[in-house]
């Protein structure tokens, strides 16, 4: 038990300088980590069987012994009663009166290797239901020590996959901002069966597909994110988007509006609002809110784009919902 205890200790520290390394270096312990558990794990597995053969073997040769020791005992008893019996004949006629004294002190022998003989029969069999009591504690004891193993097996099968998650996440982003969009929902969804409870890679995920006007996905990937944390503006402002996408104007100004109610520092938010009232020709405001988006972000470039068609009057009013 000494090893499994300094194995699963090992583990341990094992678990916790995994959670401090950099992304790069995780993958370096991982094999490490995977092939000492299954190890661990393989150990404690065999251990019940072991111990049910030696406990078996055990119990065999005790009653082998026991029996065959009980069997000798009864068979020298009964040789010995019978040369006592045939020595009483001999000696009846000399011992006279005395015979009898003789025969009650066999006969209190007798009982007396009786009682012994019970004596030892009952101590070998408290024996062996001790024997049982230690095999079912010790298996109990291991089953306990196999669920913790496979407890932190699973730990680490989790940590390992959401880090791997957001590793193809990041990659997504990096995708999409190069404007492959269809490689980034793709990464985006093998990333979300990795780590389904991840609300950010969700919301990356429901953002893309509303630019690719797949609305009804990216609807319900919103209203899932948004149900489980209303407060994600991200989500929110996603869901104005498929609002925008499918031409209910109002509908998309209130969320947006919701959506800057609870994060004044979006600048997407502005934006998409903007271009949500240049659709209902309120050209003022949409150019109000085009410049607080640039204010929050310059980099906002179909943003800048439109203000500047807009304010030199070279145009009556077209471009597309911003990011």
């Amino acid at each position: 038990m000494a090893d499994e205890q300094n194995e699963i200790e090992s583990l341990r520290k094992g678990l916790q300088q995994f959670n401090q390394l950099r992304h790069e270096d995780h993958y370096q312990l991982q094999s490490l980590l995977e092939h000492k558990l299954n190890k661990m794990i393989s150990l404690i597995n065999d251990l019940p069987k072991k111990l049910n053969e030696n406990i078996e073997e055990i119990q065999k040769k005790l009653n082998i012994n026991l029996t065959k020791f009980i069997n000798e005992l009864i068979a020298t008893i009964k040789e010995n009663s019978k040369q006592i019996d045939e020595r009483l004949k001999n000696l009846e006629e000399t011992i006279g009166s005395k015979l009898g004294d003789t025969i009650e002190g066999i006969n209190t022998l007798d009982s007396h290797i009786g009682e012994l003989l019970e004596n030892t029969t009952n101590s070998l069999k408290e024996s062996l239901i001790s024997i049982e009591e230690v095999h079912k504690n010790s298996i109990g004891q291991l089953a306990s020590v196999s669920e913790n193993l496979s407890s932190y097996v699973e730990e680490f099968k989790s940590i390992k996959r959401k880090e791997e998650a957001k590793m193809i996440n990041d990659m997504a982003v990096r995708h999409f901002y190069a404007g492959r969009k269809n490689i980034a929902i793709e990464q985006l969804k093998r990333a979300t069966k990795l780590d389904e409870s991840s609300l950010e890679i969700l919301t990356n995920l429901g953002i893309i597909l509303s630019m690719e006007s797949k609305n009804k996905e990216a609807q319900d990937i919103f209203n899932h994110v948004l149900e489980k944390d209303p407060n994600i503006v991200e989500a929110l402002s996603g869901m104005g988007l498929v609002m925008y996408n499918e031409g209910d104007i109002d509908g998309a100004i209130d969320i947006f509006k919701k959506a800057i109610e609870k994060d004044e520092g979006m600048a997407s938010a502005y934006a998409n609002l903007g271009f949500a009232y240049k659709e209902k020709e309120d050209i003022d405001k949409a150019i109000l809110n085009w410049e607080k988006a640039l204010e929050l972000d310059p980099g906002l470039n179909d943003v800048k784009e439109v203000l500047t068609l807009y304010k030199d009057r070279r145009v009556d009013g077209t471009g597309e919902i911003s990011v």
